[in-house]
C-alpha cells in the first residue's frame, strides 16, 4: 500500500512540474508580424479595498507563420514574477513588432506559454529578431532544463528503487 502511495506521489510531482517547466521554458515562433496591437482589459483585483474597475492595457502580436496559419501572443511584462525573464520592455518590444507589422520581413518570436483557443490563454512574447531560413530557432535552455529535469527525476526514480529493495 505505501508502495503504491509512493509511485502515485513521484507521478504526481513529474507530471506537475514537466507541466510548469514546459510552460516556463522560451520556444520560437517563425513568421512575418502582421499586426501589433493595444487592448484595454480588467484586471482582476483579489485584494479588499482596489477599485474593481481598474483596467489594463495588454500589448498583442499577431504572427502569420510560414505554413501560413495564424499564431496570436500577449507581450506583457513578466515584473518580478513567475517565471523570472524579469522582463520589462513590453512597450520597447511592441514598438520593434509594429516595425515589422506587413513588412514580410521574415521574423523569430521568443515566447514562453500556451495558446489554447478554448480558454483564450495566449503565450508572452519575450523578443522579435529578424531571421532567415525555414526552421525556428533551437532554444539551448530549453534543452538544458529539460536535461536536468530528466536527470534529477531519473536520479530520484533509482533513489526510490534501491531503497525499496534495501528495506524489503
Amino acid at each position: 500500500m505505501i508502495k503504491s502511495i509512493k509511485k502515485w506521489i513521484f507521478a504526481i510531482l513529474f507530471v506537475t512540474s514537466l507541466i510548469g517547466i514546459s510552460y516556463s521554458v522560451p520556444h520560437y515562433k517563425v513568421g512575418t508580424i502582421n499586426g501589433a496591437e493595444v487592448k484595454r482589459v480588467d484586471a482582476k483585483t483579489k485584494v479588499k479595498g482596489e477599485d474593481p474597475s481598474r483596467t489594463r492595457d495588454v500589448y498583442y502580436v499577431s504572427l502569420k507563420e510560414l505554413d501560413g496559419s495564424p499564431w496570436v501572443m500577449r507581450n506583457e511584462d513578466t515584473g518580478w514574477g513567475l517565471p523570472l525573464y524579469f522582463k520589462f520592455n513590453s512597450a520597447d518590444l511592441h514598438s520593434i513588432a509594429q516595425g515589422y507589422d506587413d513588412s514580410n520581413t521574415q521574423v523569430a518570436v521568443k515566447y514562453y506559454g500556451w495558446r489554447s483557443n478554448l480558454f483564450s490563454w495566449f503565450p508572452n512574447a519575450l523578443s522579435v529578431k529578424e531571421h532567415q531560413g525555414e526552421s525556428a530557432p533551437v532554444s539551448i535552455t530549453a534543452w538544458v532544463v529539460f536535461t536536468l529535469f530528466f536527470v534529477f527525476w531519473i536520479t530520484i526514480y533509482f533513489k526510490f528503487i534501491r531503497e525499496g529493495r534495501e528495506n524489503a
